[in-house]
Order: structure tokens, then sequence, then C-alpha cells
């Protein structure tokens, strides 16, 4: 079913996603970058689609996604194998700890407090954004919402728990938001490889073929 605008709503008897693009659709359902979804190229990328489940009882997270998956395979007569392969990434690391720009949510302050986080005049492509605010969140959500903005997977590795607060001043490339990151937070970003999970998506058949 074709959709003007992409729209996502998340629930444990229902699971709705409108408008999205085939390789977007897997992703959001395995809740990866959509890098990680290997299609190839003519496979029905052109159309965008509204997939919605809806039960008559709460359900699992995973028992979810098999039911998601198998309406996507039978839809499109497809086979989706998970795989690990070797990739060139983005690791954020914490070698000192949090740094002077990172505090640590108190129980007190999030009381009553979901978090959020908020980029002020972002730009559309690439790394670029007037500032960034977060309260009472992860650094791992944090580095989520940063992903999809570099040119490569972005993996958390500074092993902070908790939640914070903290603001990033504007920066005009990823060399300025990774400096930020580190002068600021203590959060250093460096390209290494690592070994990513990759959704291998191909024609119903082919893998046993």
């Amino acid at each position: 079913m074709l959709a003007n605008s992409a729209s996502l709503e998340k629930g444990s008897d229902t699971w709705s996603a409108r408008g999205y693009e085939l390789k977007a659709l897997i992703a959001q359902i395995y809740d990866v970058d959509v890098r990680q979804v290997d299609l190839p190229d003519g496979t029905d990328a052109n159309g965008r689609y509204d997939l919605t489940v809806t039960l008559p009882k709460e359900v699992a997270q995973d028992e979810m996604q098999r039911l998601l998956l198998d309406a996507v395979e039978r839809k499109f007569n497809l086979d989706i194998k998970p795989e690990v392969r070797s990739m060139y990434v983005y690791v954020m690391t914490a070698p000192n700890g949090p740094g002077g720009g990172l505090h640590p949510q108190t129980r007190e302050q999030g009381a009553g407090d979901a978090g959020r986080i908020q980029y002020a005049g972002r730009g559309c492509f690439g790394a670029d954004a007037e500032g960034v605010s977060v309260t009472a969140k992860t650094i791992a959500e944090f580095s989520r919402t940063l992903q999809p903005e570099l040119d490569r997977l972005l993996i958390d590795e500074t092993k902070l728990t908790g939640t914070y607060n903290f603001q990033i001043g504007k920066y005009a490339s990823e060399d300025e938001l990774f400096r930020a990151l580190r002068d600021q937070l203590g959060l250093l970003v460096r390209p290494v490889e690592r070994k990513v999970t990759v959704l291998r998506v191909r024609p119903h058949g082919e893998f046993s073929s």
C-alpha cells in the first residue's frame, strides 16, 4: 500500500508502519540502521508500504518481530537471513570516564521525566546542526540519534550507564562533531573494523539453491 509520509507506532499488541520503503521497513522491524539491510537493487525498492499487525493479546518483542518478518517474507516472496560481516564503523568510547560536560541525571531530577534529545537546526545531509540538548537520556540512546547522519555505523562502547544531561554547540561536519564530543563530553569516536550483523535479503529459495 502506498503512503505519502513515514510513521511508526509500536505496542505490546500492535505494530503499525506507514509509508516505508521495503529496506527501511525491514530495518524498523529489526530495529537496526538501514545500512545493515543488504537488499539487492531492483527488489521492489521504489514503492512505499504500510504494515500493520494487531493481536488479541500482548506478546513479547521477539514474537512480534517474528510475525512481522513472516508477513514481509510472504508478501514479497523473500528470505531474510542475519549474517555477520566485517566492516569499518565508528566506535565511541570514554577512555577517561565521563567528561566535565556530562552531568548524571539524579533520581530527584528524573522524577516524571521521560527524557528528550533535541537538535536545533539539524541539516538534511551529513553531520550539521546548530546544537544538541539532551535531558535524561543514556549515551546509547544519544549515539543512536547521531548514527543516521554519519557516513558509517556508530557503535557505543563507552560502558557508561545511567542517564545524563548535556549540551553540544553548533557543528558543521563530522570532524567538528567528534571534537565537541571529545573536548566537552570525554567521548572519543574513532574508525575501526568490527563484526556487524547484516540482514541479507534475497528472493525466496536463493539461500538453499
